[in-house]
């Protein structure tokens, strides 16, 4: 368990945040024990429940280091938290595009080595996104939180990624692009 006073929270949250990544949540608490001479004692506790991700064998990552990974991602939760996952498997970022019109010119111009893709962005389904990366031979995932995925037979057989998903869920799914 963890107990970090208030003035300490914004350190604390981006120095351990990564060691974080696969817990299927966090229980949080405010732990206000007696003020002395005046002074606020205020605490925020924070418990993991679940496990947390050890990779099997960091070694494979290396793969993954340095490759330019484009993320097209709407959900303001989401795309932050895909692209952290991706800096800590030794990736480059590219986005996230959070709209169909950003996502386009990073398809067709952008030196990437791969994508992790939603199906659906702001309403409108990806799959012109799909094909400018097709065409440039640059492997992509799929992802989606919807149980039934509306897919067209052509992107059947391309790797999808059910949300949620933890690191070691997009480790393996990048893996299977580049191996």
């Amino acid at each position: 368990m963890a107990a970090v006073t208030r003035s300490r929270i914004g350190a604390w949250n981006s120095a351990t945040r990564a060691s974080f990544h696969g817990i299927s949540a966090l229980r949080v608490w405010r732990d206000e024990p007696p003020r002395r001479h005046g002074e606020p004692r205020q605490r925020l506790m924070c418990e993991p429940i679940g496990e947390v991700l050890r990779l099997d064998n960091p070694d494979r990552i290396r793969d993954l280091q340095g490759r330019r990974i484009l993320v097209v991602e709407d959900s303001p939760v989401v795309a932050p938290l895909t692209g952290e996952m991706l800096e800590e498997l030794g990736c480059v970022v590219v986005g996230p595009a959070i709209s169909m019109a950003a996502a386009r010119p990073l398809a067709e111009g952008e030196e990437i080595d791969g994508a992790i893709v939603d199906i659906r962005i702001r309403g409108e389904k990806v799959f012109p996104v799909c094909e400018i990366l097709a065409g440039r031979a640059i492997p992509f995932v799929l992802t989606s939180g919807y149980a039934d995925w509306p897919m067209p037979e052509k992107w059947r057989d391309r790797p999808q990624l059910p949300k949620p998903y933890k690191l070691k869920d997009v480790e393996a799914a990048l893996m299977g692009l580049f191996s």
